[in-house]
């Protein structure tokens, strides 16, 4: 069923019905509506009112295609958990979720532990460097000193989810044992649930899996594995630290960033190059 576009021509009328026959109207359309509606004595005006409420019209339901509201569960990852706690180091107020929590303890564990076999895998030449100690030194006394805040406000979040007063964490035992409980569900007097369901827009995208990658994070990604690699290796060229082991391991750090760096953005390109051909 045709619409009714004011009191356009019809002639002027079937042009944008054949323009819009594909569900979208381009520049050189317009251009050509505008020129054959002068043409059949059509007010330029209202041309230039019809068109802008079809291309209003267009863009509302682009905009229903690529979009749809979800409702989701939070998630907390490991390294999510690990930032979050360090973001909130302030924050001795709202809640943190068991899992939260956990993942927190979790990483810093898997800190501690790598540190650790490093050490037991290079055995009793490690302590025989003195470079070795200062850096195991003021790892061992820096580290305690970052995290010790966002520990004791999570600590305190933890417990806030429980619906209980953080002073609870000082009681030995008890508070590991209230640490591993079910948080209250639902909002308590120390806010809202963190498993609150919430709303999120998510774009429907019927790109390929490569075009709808994330090129900066993977590059950001890329560029860290290979910053620390360079870094790391620097260290062991100054002696800073006595561990050319972990040359080896540089070295992987360096292709692998290398190639999450490079080979992303050269397929994004590629293909962004074979549409603008093909249209």
């Amino acid at each position: 069923m045709k619409k009714k576009y004011l009191n356009l021509s019809t002639e002027t009328q079937n042009y944008i019905e054949v323009a819009l026959a594909d569900g979208k109207i381009t520049e050189q359309e317009i251009d050509l509506i505008k020129r054959k509606a002068v043409e059949f004595g059509d007010d330029p005006v209202e041309v230039e009112m019809v068109l802008s409420a079809v291309l209003l019209d267009i863009n509302k339901e682009k905009t229903k295609e690529d979009y749809e509201l979800i409702e989701i569960k939070p998630k907390y990852g490991l390294v999510d958990s690990y930032l979050q706690a360090l973001k909130k180091y302030s924050n001795f107020n709202g809640r943190a979720s068991r899992s939260e929590f956990w993942n927190f303890i979790f990483f810093n564990f898997i800190i501690l532990f790598t540190l650790f076999t490093i050490i037991g895998i290079q055995g009793e030449d490690f302590g025989k460097s003195e470079n070795n100690l200062i850096f195991l030194g003021l790892f061992g006394l820096l580290y305690p000193l970052i995290i010790i805040i966002p520990s004791i406000s999570l600590c305190i979040r933890r417990l806030h989810d429980l619906n209980f007063s953080g002073w609870l964490a000082l009681i030995p035992l008890y508070n590991i044992y209230l640490f591993a409980k079910k948080g209250h569900i639902g909002d308590n007097i120390y806010g809202e649930d963190p498993y609150k369901m919430v709303i999120k827009k998510i774009t429907k995208s019927k790109e390929p899996f490569i075009g709808r990658l994330n090129v900066n994070k993977i590059e950001t990604i890329g560029a860290t594995m290979f910053g620390i690699g360079a870094t790391s290796h620097e260290a062991i060229e100054l002696k800073i630290i006595d561990y050319h082991q972990l040359d080896h391991v540089n070295k992987w750090l360096w292709i692998l960033g290398g190639l999450l760096i490079i080979i992303p953005k050269t397929i994004k390109y590629l293909l962004n190059k074979s549409k603008k051909e093909s249209t």
